[in-house]
């Protein structure tokens, strides 16, 4: 027999009692579907629709999505930085690094005409420092300096130069990598020298240097000491003359660059240039 007492038969009387209605007053009552519908609106219905509501006011706008994967970006770079090489690299990244600069690429075989700054005298390798004079490397480059090395050859009478450095104007802390080769005005390589003395000037130190390479001759069976020791002498300061006129011979055949002397500066790559 059931108890009438139990907790699960006085909730389904309850229930039953409250979903059930007389259809009049002198009726029995009866389970009411009415009644059982508004208790499921009331008790269910209503809750998931607040829940959708607080859900759909939590759903991130577009601006706050680009914020956050922005965020999401900028944390991620921190961190590739604070893994990183601290070395600066100006190859590849220059604009990144500079953004002031506003660099425009360009590509290998571009010309830019250039104007010397110092004299170059090419007793061996000599430095370059040369200004652009022209916009083929963008507007904010024009009044750069190329620096590189010189080289003779002496058997063309010409220069070779190559620039590896370029430092934009008013930027005295920045210099910026750059592979480029001197032509002279004609296209060909290199750029045409001339000699630090003149023809005539080159022949009287090579004559002079001749002339006292020459030893002195004598009969040493009649020769006194007198004789000896003034030929001593005389050998001494021809050698001496022979090593000066050597030396202005070979400073009379270095092959110069005037300050001011024009020529073009070639690209040999990308700049600027491209290294991963």
């Amino acid at each position: 027999m059931k108890n009438p007492n139990a907790p699960i038969n006085r909730i389904k009387s309850a229930l039953k009692a409250r979903w059930s209605e007389p259809d009049h007053p002198a009726a029995e009552p009866r389970f009411q579907a009415i009644l059982f519908a508004k208790d499921i609106l009331v008790f269910v219905f209503l809750p998931a629709l607040a829940v959708l509501l607080v859900k759909s006011c939590d759903v991130p706008t577009p601006a706050n999505s680009m914020n956050k994967a922005d965020s999401k970006k900028v944390l991620v770079d921190s961190d590739d930085k604070s893994i990183g090489s601290q070395i600066i690299d100006f190859t590849g990244k220059v604009s990144s690094k500079f953004p002031n600069l506003h660099l425009s690429k360009r590509a290998p075989g571009t010309l830019v005409k250039v104007r010397l700054q110092n004299q170059v005298e090419t007793f061996g390798n000599a430095p370059v420092h040369a200004v652009v004079v022209d916009n083929s490397l963008g507007n904010n480059m024009r009044g750069a300096t190329l620096i590189g090395e010189a080289s003779p050859e002496e058997t063309f009478q010409r220069i070779t130069v190559t620039f590896n450095l370029i430092r934009p104007p008013g930027k005295l802390g920045v210099a910026l990598p750059i592979s480029a080769r001197g032509l002279s005005l004609s296209g060909t390589l290199g750029v045409d020298a001339r000699k630090k003395e003149g023809f005539f000037a080159r022949a009287a130190l090579g004559s002079a240097q001749s002339a006292s390479g020459k030893g002195l001759s004598g009969n040493s069976d009649k020769e006194s000491l007198k004789d000896v020791l003034l030929q001593v002498f005389a050998s001494g300061l021809i050698n001496e003359t022979n090593k000066t006129a050597g030396m202005e011979n070979n400073r009379a055949n270095v092959l110069v660059l005037d300050s001011s002397s024009t020529f073009y500066a070639e690209l040999t790559d990308f700049f600027p240039e491209d290294r991963n």
